[in-house]
């Protein structure tokens, strides 16, 4: 978030999970003391951000309706720089969440590069300002900061490094696997997919 100005102040990060658990609470009583319809957006249209919209959703919608709040409309905008939500997965998938979220009444904004975010909105590339209540960031994995400071050998956005066992190649016996690692010889997304597959011969 912080390549972008802006991004830093005014919107919550969803990763590490952390970031987005310590102000899931707060975000929530906002919305219920909100007068009015909130505006809520996602910025990054991958695995995550398509997931993490849905579900916030429909958490969201049952907590209003739970609370007798049916009447605050919630209003989703999902932001991508890219061409298309989705893009590591095949096109099956893509028109499929299309579908879903054309459904669910999410406003997808494609093509969209946020270039600064403030409070109470975000500014687009493409010249375009979207007025917000709430902005979540998905765009993309980000390591916790105690990897480095522990002395671990990590890349330039904090991953450990490690070779094709997945041990660390600074501390032999640590194993590394997920998101968390970098494999120097084989670099691969930071997805979920690859982090299952690693499972099952690290152990």
């Amino acid at each position: 978030t912080a390549i972008v100005p802006g991004a830093t102040d005014n919107v919550i990060p969803v990763k590490p999970i952390d970031g987005f658990v310590n102000n899931w609470d707060r975000m929530c009583e906002r919305i219920v003391q909100h007068t009015g319809a909130v505006k809520i957006g996602i910025v990054g249209a991958g695995a995550g951000g398509v997931e993490l919209t849905l579900s916030v959703q429909y958490r969201l919608q049952k907590m209003l309706s739970d609370a007798k709040l049916d009447n605050t409309p919630l209003e989703f905008h999902l932001f991508t720089d890219k061409n298309d939500i989705l893009v590591t997965h095949n096109r099956f998938v893509r028109n499929k969440f299309h579908r879903v979220l054309d459904a669910r009444g999410i406003h997808t904004h494609l093509n969209h590069e946020v270039s600064s975010v403030q409070d109470g909105g975000l500014q687009c590339g493409n010249g375009e300002y979207y007025e917000l209540d709430e902005i979540l960031w998905v765009t993309m994995a980000s390591a916790q900061a105690w990897l480095g400071e522990a002395g671990l050998d990590v890349d330039d956005e904090g991953f450990v490094k490690v070779n094709d066992t997945l041990e660390s190649i600074s501390h032999p016996g640590i194993f590394a696997a997920g998101d968390v690692a970098h494999v120097l010889k084989h670099p691969r997304p930071k997805s979920g997919v690859f982090a299952v597959r690693q499972g099952p011969p690290l152990s």
